[in-house]
């Protein structure tokens, strides 16, 4: 059997369970000297599908993007065979730690590789995307925060797309114009929304009766760091 595996883009039925996945030490600097591994990749691969039916861990099987799910004939692209799969991994991980490259195109030839070795069954896609921060984090890009570069990439896919074909053939220039275009969109989308965001918690505040001090307040500040709570998340926020 050869599973067909096509593009990923973000399924908006996920981003409930999504925000959930919000760690817990948002409020902390981002570390730029943690060290990927192929161990960490995994994990971020499966607490994405953590509560779905995929199969979880580096693939073990042959894939192809495009063509059937019979046959490698006809595919757009193959991946490399899964044997080799943890060493191009390996080497990848020895590329995101150079500092003789550029950071931005160092950050758009990690994404295009990491989508080129394919290292999962599914949902490739998604942790790419998620890596992105890391290796931005990674050269102090990225410090603080985390920027919608899925936003970005959704606004224009067939660019991204072609980008990474290009890439496939050899070209690295539309790939890294790809991501710089992105990065800039993240930014402006980023902005925008702190700017809302703001302004929402300045309405919430002034119409918010308690006392400043209450954990009323607190807990709207909390509600931008983590948009999906419980009750016993909740309780536990208030008791604190």
């Amino acid at each position: 059997m050869f599973p067909r595996i096509k593009y990923e883009t973000c399924d908006w039925s996920r981003s409930a369970e999504d925000l959930m996945l919000i760690p817990k030490n948002k409020r902390r600097k981002i570390t730029p000297t943690y060290r990927v591994a192929v161990s960490a990749i995994c994990r971020v691969h499966d607490t994405l599908l953590s509560n779905s039916d995929e199969k979880l861990g580096l693939r073990e099987e042959r894939v192809g993007v495009g063509g059937t799910p019979f046959s490698p004939r006809g595919a757009l692209f193959i991946p490399p065979h899964a044997s080799q799969v943890k060493k191009h991994l390996q080497n990848l991980i020895a590329l995101g730690e150079r500092g003789d490259v550029i950071s931005i195109i160092k950050t758009a030839l990690f994404h295009a590789q990491f989508e080129t070795i394919h290292p999962f069954t599914d949902d490739n896609g998604r942790t790419g995307r998620a890596l992105l921060h890391r290796v931005l984090s990674r050269d102090e890009l990225l410090l603080y925060s985390t920027l919608p570069i899925s936003a970005g990439i959704l606004h224009n896919t067939d660019s991204y797309r072609a980008a990474l074909d290009s890439y496939h053939e050899g070209e690295i220039e539309p790939i890294v114009t790809s991501l710089t275009d992105v990065l800039e969109l993240a930014v402006v989308v980023g902005t925008r929304i702190s700017s809302d965001v703001d302004e929402i918690l300045n309405r919430w505040n002034d119409v918010i009766a308690e006392r400043k001090e209450s954990s009323s307040h607190r807990l709207s500040a909390l509600l931008v760091e983590q948009p999906v709570i419980n009750v016993a998340v909740e309780c536990q926020f208030k008791c604190n």
